[in-house]
């Protein structure tokens, strides 16, 4: 997460400069924009992933789990989460694909500084994979719970950390 927010408070002292310097100076930063939408948001988006999942802070509608009986829950979230998996999976895959493509042919933005693009690319498959494989813990830990009900600690969706129901 220390990268997440480092990539964030980057992007903010960006800004500022770029603001600044575009109303007091006339100068803006001319690879701001390119270095921000390329790089440092995709890299806040992707490698986010797996942490919000860990955190349990994925927005979720659970009307229907709080009726339902825990081990059914527990039975859907391993087919979600299995079918997430392929997802994800799928997309690391093809990232990584494209991102090999962009650094053999050596790809890069038109722009004021020619940015590579494969290194905008690399975070696909990094952040798709890390979240793969939280994904397939929760799937192996939400089986125990589908399979042994009565776990000490479970709750109705997940394990209860510091007080908050957390996803597995």
């Amino acid at each position: 997460m220390h990268l997440v927010n480092t990539a964030m408070l980057s992007i903010m002292l960006i800004m500022v400069a770029d603001v600044s310097l575009r109303y007091f100076a006339n100068e803006p930063l001319a690879w701001a924009y390119d270095l921000i939408a390329q790089y440092l948001m995709v890299a806040v988006f992707f490698f986010s992933l797996s942490t919000t999942q860990r955190e349990g802070e994925n927005i979720r509608v659970d009307v229907l789990v709080r009726v339902m009986p825990t081990r059914l829950h527990h039975a859907l979230c391993c087919i979600g989460f299995i079918a997430s998996t392929i997802m994800l999976l799928i997309i690391a895959y093809e990232g990584g694909h494209k991102t090999l493509v962009a650094w053999r042919e050596g790809e890069v933005l038109a722009g004021v500084v020619a940015w590579p693009t494969w290194v905008a690319n690399i975070m696909v498959p990094i952040g798709a994979g890390m979240l793969a494989v939280r994904l397939s813990i929760s799937t192996v830990a939400y089986a125990i719970h589908a399979l042994k009900p009565g776990i000490a600690g479970s709750t109705f969706d997940g394990i209860e950390k510091d007080g908050h129901e957390v996803p597995l």
